[in-house]
């Protein structure tokens, strides 16, 4: 099974999770985590879903070709009633607009392949250009881009409110 655990992402992506989570909160509005870390093994069993075993596609991205396995990736859903709201459309676009004030690129909002329930933080780099460095020089570009673009502030900002 994937990993749930924020510890298992990179630690300003994680940072970034925590306050769109508090963002979800302030609004009213319970997220759990449903994906952080997904091996490759775990994502090749997912590719095969809609393909080679049973089931609607879940992912187009291959083993590899996924930021789950680079550490900057989650999925999270909403939670009403105690049960997940998987088809409230307009609660997705108030959690994926919360997602992007903290710098996660929302998958609900591409024009192909719409994912409600991911979010991605990759400074502008592809799977490739991961898979080529070490995981601590990701971390570096990650957290430069979130403080370049005024994220970091923000994030930090949400953090203190939390204490």
């Amino acid at each position: 099974m994937w990993s749930r655990d924020l510890s298992d992402l990179l630690p300003s992506v994680k940072l970034a999770a925590i306050a769109h989570a508090k963002l979800c909160a302030d609004a009213g509005i319970a997220i759990i985590e449903t994906c952080t870390y997904r091996s490759l093994d775990e994502q090749a069993k997912l590719y095969a879903i809609g393909r080679t075993e049973p089931g609607a596609v879940k992912t187009n991205a291959l083993p590899g070709k996924s930021f789950h396995q680079h550490r900057v990736a989650r999925d999270v859903a909403p939670i009403i009633n105690g049960k997940v709201a998987w088809d409230d459309f307009e609660l997705w676009q108030q959690i994926g607009a919360l997602g992007e004030k903290v710098g996660f690129e929302w998958a609900g909002s591409w024009k192909h392949f719409k994912e409600f329930p991911h979010f991605q933080i990759t400074a502008g780099l592809g799977t490739s250009e991961f898979s080529e460095i070490p995981q601590d020089e990701a971390e570096i570009i990650v957290l430069e881009w979130l403080e370049s673009s005024d994220f970091m502030t923000v994030i930090e900002q949400l953090l203190k409110e939390k204490k």
